[in-house]
């Protein structure tokens, strides 16, 4: 099987199931900080190469949290995370490191591939 047609979940140890409530950002629905940086290290235990490394980060996302209120700036959290999960592919592994900040993970990934998935972002 070509590489580029694995899931993720392939390259990681065995025994890791796909994320649970534990390993992930409740409110966001991605991988949590210490749950993406394991899947990170597992890559790198591995030599999954290419790996493209994109990180995100919300523009004025403190602006809209004290100007628009917590429920405004969550709101802007899940609609990130939601664009970043409909333009990945099964092997992508998405986390959100921190209040605004996520960073993806693409396995497998030459840079044209890496730059496309960025413009439709």
């Amino acid at each position: 099987m070509d590489g580029k047609n694995r899931a993720a979940s392939s390259y990681l140890s065995p025994g890791n199931p796909p994320a649970d409530k534990e390993q992930n950002d409740p409110l966001a629905g991605v991988l949590n900080k210490s749950s993406f940086i394991k899947n990170m290290e597992q890559l790198k235990e591995r030599e999954v190469v290419p790996t493209a490394v994109i990180c995100v980060n919300i523009n004025d996302w403190l602006f809209v949290h004290n100007n628009f209120g917590e429920e405004e700036s969550d709101r802007l959290i899940v609609t990130v995370a939601d664009i970043l999960k409909k333009h990945a592919d099964e092997q992508a592994i998405i986390g959100r490191i921190g209040g605004d900040a996520f960073h993806i993970l693409l396995p497998m990934t030459e840079e044209e591939e890496a730059r496309e998935y960025c413009r439709k972002v």
